[in-house]
């Protein structure tokens, strides 16, 4: 055989194996396995959605125009201090109707300076004139748009963040249209206290780090408490952070300063998604609480090349955060979300402005920095969420359920292979064989590309399995009949292959190519169930060529090598 052939089957049967191992987690415990095989294997299984495991989907939502009258109430406080001190006429309405404020003033000298003040302080706001003595203030259209995007944002990452806590693996959490956002639990079976826990405000706080003990001590500190006691934890896994972390803390209670407490930091590594957990000691009693920020917004410094959020409190925060920059200039305070801490900068100086400046750093990795400085912002700004969240839709959908659509789901697909197997090899012959052979490593291909890249297998994906297995002897079925037509006009068994294969590419590349088109489409611009077809038809059609074309090529040119053949069983 020549050597070109071997590599070839040789990358394919390495491409076998490793789908092979993706697939072993769905359908055995990968504990059972040998020590040195668990660590080969990939711990992750292929992913179940919702319809086929049971669980719990909510449709939440947020009302746009109580979201820009509460963000206009907070504004308001402010703008009332920093205009009552251009003069103490001047008197302030809201005008819910309107989404606007109103402000009355006595001469055009405080119009002057109010609209300066305006617009220095509250780059946000339009301004109207419609009276000798009155300013209209309303949010810009983009401005709107912003605030209501932002809403939504915020009550994702507070949603978010509850996941762990209830114990839930591969949940969704998406935004859908402009208000609304689609949580889907798998696996949840308690549909009430669900909802009381993601329906929950966000806390956020400011609290001082203990830097009594180095942090890399405190790793260790950890990394023992965790042998000794056999406490451990794996987001994503089902298990409470809440439970660890409590866990934890009471391992280590006694190296723990006194009135301090053990906290951790996520951080996720961008490129391989390897996910560890930095641990602090933080002062239990908070500095400063997340009740009092009016603002959290990323801008990019030109001067030193590094994104900075700009953190605004109002009125009543101010106070508190001065004192206590003043009093720990140098230490670093954590900005720490329902007990997670986000961030620990350094307090540079003093801030009795209310405003301050969270530096992140250069622009070596624009995007990560830049992605950093909106989840940061984000944080800050979850913790001061206003707006409720209104449930829209809950579907519960049984354990029963689920196994009843996988095992239909299981079925139709074996029902469906089945026949097309048969066909194939009444019709085909020798060479349908070889096109069954490419269906069954297409089928193995496509579940295994959905576990390595995390998709998640719904009812409607394996409806765009089955439909792919229909389309995948399309591609043999076009070579097939074209070697017939190289074999009637008396060309050898080899000619006859190498043309068809050759003849019938440009137009199975054509079929395929606007059929992946209208499947991007539908991933795309599709949401829930047809997202799941969408991902299955893609990767089933690239898949099915990929077998259809390489593979049967590979068995047809081992069979004339080996076997030396003069007549094509076709």
């Amino acid at each position: 055989m020549p050597r070109s052939w071997w590599m070839k089957v040789s990358s394919v049967f390495i491409f076998v194996l490793l789908c092979i191992l993706y697939l072993t987690p769905s359908w055995m415990n990968v504990e059972t396995l040998p020590a040195w095989m668990q660590y080969v294997v990939p711990k992750q299984a292929l992913k179940l959605g919702l319809d086929l495991q049971g669980g719990l989907h909510i449709v939440m939502g947020i009302e746009p125009e109580k979201v820009l009258q509460e963000n206009l109430d907070v504004i308001l406080e402010d703008l009332k201090e920093d205009l009552k001190k251009i003069g103490p006429s001047i008197t302030f309405t809201r005008s819910k109707e309107e989404e606007s404020i109103r402000v009355k003033f006595e001469n055009r000298e405080q119009a002057k300076e109010i609209t300066k003040q305006v617009k220095n302080r509250y780059p946000v706001f339009d301004i109207h004139s419609e009276d000798a003595h009155e300013l209209t203030l309303s949010f810009s259209t983009q401005e709107r748009k912003f605030r209501i995007q932002r809403a939504v944002e915020q009550s994702i990452e507070a949603i978010r963040n509850r996941i762990d806590e209830f114990g839930v693996s591969e949940p969704s959490i998406i935004a859908e249209g402009r208000d609304r956002i689609i949580v889907q639990l798998p696996g949840v079976q308690d549909p009430e206290r669900a909802k009381e826990l993601i329906g929950r405000t966000a806390k956020l706080e400011f609290k001082l780090v203990d830097e009594t003990m180095p942090q890399g001590q405190i790793a260790e500190l950890v990394q023992k408490a965790e042998k000794e006691k056999g406490i451990s934890y794996q987001a994503g896994s089902g298990q409470k952070f809440s439970d660890y972390l409590n866990r934890i803390r009471e391992a280590v209670a006694k190296e723990t300063p006194k009135d301090a407490e053990l906290a951790f930091e996520k951080q996720v590594n961008d490129q391989t998604g390897v996910i560890t957990w930095l641990p602090y000691f933080l002062q239990k009693k908070a500095a400063v609480t997340g009740d009092h920020v009016r603002d959290a917004r990323v801008f990019p410094d030109p001067q030193t090349n590094e994104y900075k959020v700009l953190l605004k409190f109002n009125a009543q925060g101010t106070k508190p955060f001065a004192k206590v920059t003043k009093e720990n200039v140098g230490r670093r305070l954590a900005i720490v979300l329902d007990h997670l801490v986000h961030s620990a900068p350094v307090i540079q100086s003093e801030i009795p402005s209310g405003e301050a400046t969270i530096t992140l750093g250069a622009y070596d990795n624009p995007q990560a920095l830049f992605k950093e400085a909106q989840d940061t912002a984000l944080v800050l700004r979850a913790g001061a969420l206003p707006t409720t969240i209104e449930l829209l839709e809950e579907r519960t959908v049984g354990p029963s359920l689920g196994a009843d659509s996988i095992r239909h789901g299981k079925k139709a697909l074996l029902i469906g292979l089945a026949f097309v197997v048969v066909f194939m090899m009444v019709y085909y012959k020798g060479s349908g064989v070889i096109a069954n052979l490419a269906l069954v490593l297409n089928l193995i291909f496509i579940l295994a590309l959905l576990a390595m890249l995390g998709a998640t297998l719904t009812l409607p994906g394996i409806a765009g399995i089955v439909l792919t297995m229909g389309m995948a002897v399309d591609a043999n079925v076009l070579i097939f009949e074209r070697i017939r037509e190289e074999i009637r006009a008396g060309k050898s068994a080899k000619a006859a292959i190498q043309s068809g294969f050759e003849k019938a590419w440009s137009t199975i590349f054509d079929a395929n190519t606007t059929t992946i088109i209208a499947a991007l489409a539908l991933l795309a611009e599709g949401t829930g169930p047809i997202k799941g077809f969408a991902v299955t038809l893609a990767i089933g059609i690239v898949s099915s060529v990929f077998t259809a074309v390489y593979v049967s090529r590979l068995c047809y040119d081992f069979i004339l090598t080996k076997f030396e053949i003069t007549k094509v069983s076709i």
